[in-house]
């Protein structure tokens, strides 16, 4: 059996050759690693493979054998690294879900700078080039930028700054624990297979072989009464599984036609006079009309409110990129209904967790909770 020692302890590896390194770092315990993007663009699952930084959701379970990895709880078992020193003084981070990515790089890129370049302080571009592979939705970047800055410049060698935040501590150090972060017995694995098309008509959809496999509980069809999809992402069906292995296999074994129709992409495109409908009119409706709820929508589209997108976040997986694949890109808004969003390849719960049961799982895994109401 092939082993790889992850923060100074041994780990063996699955002799399953489509493993990924990911899986073994969170099945193991060590939730700080994110599964986020799954495809090597948001940074979130960042880790150190023999101190250089990789992203683990790209990297083969075998590929680290016989080598050492360093998760994010590895960078501070000896106390607290300078790096995580400065984000938490400088707010570095906001929900904190990415921050545990950007500190194991921008340790990398400390250490790295401090033993050639001394205390020299990195310039912005110098920095930009490091983190380049990390996505921020919060968008706490000038503060990430600082705090590299002058952690690379040695301000923050000695003691333990005070944080602004009460929780920046267990962000900075992986021990935040968020919704995908929480098991309960029971549970099952979620799995939505999206749409890689921007607009197009659903026909044929086939659940019987995803429903075959051993290990598979339900597999419904997400599809509206006329089976379109109109944004990348948009969900097509879902499937829920006792591991996410089953799962992922029931969403590759689902199959459909689609029949691509034009799209519109962009506002410009969207305001020509010979622009394909998207959304069949439902009759003239003006701002006034457009209020819902206490929602007020931004504008009319074809004659349907322009929703501003509500705070909770869709549960999200792309499964096998096949032909009948899936891609991110949709979130609900608390008016019910689906509505298109720009891609963002970090696809987050928005709020670690402290206590209580977690009845629906957001973001890149989706757990649904079994036997109870």
């Amino acid at each position: 059996m092939t082993t790889t020692t992850i923060n100074g302890r041994p780990q063996a590896l699955p002799d399953d050759p489509d493993a990924l390194m990911i899986d073994v770092i969170r099945d193991g315990g060590l939730t700080g690693t994110k599964l986020v993007c799954g495809s090597g663009v948001c940074g979130a699952c960042t880790v150190l493979l023999d101190g250089a930084p990789v992203v683990s959701c790209l990297l083969p379970a075998h590929a680290a054998g016989g080598k050492s990895l360093t998760t994010i709880e590895g960078i501070c078992a000896n106390g607290l690294h300078p790096v995580q020193k400065a984000f938490m003084a400088h707010d570095a981070l906001q929900c904190g879900f990415c921050t545990p990515g950007f500190v194991v790089e921008a340790t990398a890129f400390h250490d790295r700078w401090r033993a050639t370049k001394g205390t020299a302080t990195p310039s912005r571009e110098e920095i930009a080039a490091a983190l380049s592979g990390h996505l921020c939705r919060c968008g706490a970047y000038e503060g990430i930028f600082r705090a590299v800055a002058e952690v690379c410049a040695g301000r923050f060698d000695g003691n333990d700054p005070v944080p602004s935040r009460l929780e920046a501590r267990d962000k900075v150090t992986g021990v935040a624990r968020y919704t995908v972060d929480i098991s309960h017995s029971g549970q099952f694995e979620g799995v939505i297979l999206r749409a890689h098309l921007a607009h197009a008509k659903i026909t044929g959809l086939d659940l019987a072989p995803a429903r075959a496999i051993a290990g598979v509980a339900a597999a419904v069809s997400l599809l509206g009464e006329d089976n379109m999809v109109r944004f990348v992402g948009a969900p097509i069906a879902a499937v829920a599984a006792r591991d996410r292995r089953t799962a992922l296999k029931a969403i590759a074994a689902i199959r459909f036609r689609s029949e691509e129709l034009p799209a519109v992409i962009g506002l410009d495109a969207a305001r020509r006079d010979d622009a394909p409908v998207v959304f069949e009119k439902k009759g003239p409706q003006t701002r006034r009309q457009c209020v819902r709820g206490r929602r007020r929508c931004s504008g009319v589209v074809e004659g349907q409110c322009a929703w501003t997108l509500g705070a909770v976040l869709a549960e999200g997986e792309t499964g096998e990129r096949l032909a009948s694949g899936g891609a991110r890109g949709t979130q609900p808004a608390s008016g019910g209904r689906d509505l298109p969003r720009l891609h963002a390849a970090a696809r987050v719960p928005r709020a670690a967790c402290r206590s209580g049961e977690v009845r629906r799982r957001s973001a890149h895994r989706a757990r649904l909770h079994a036997g109870r109401s």
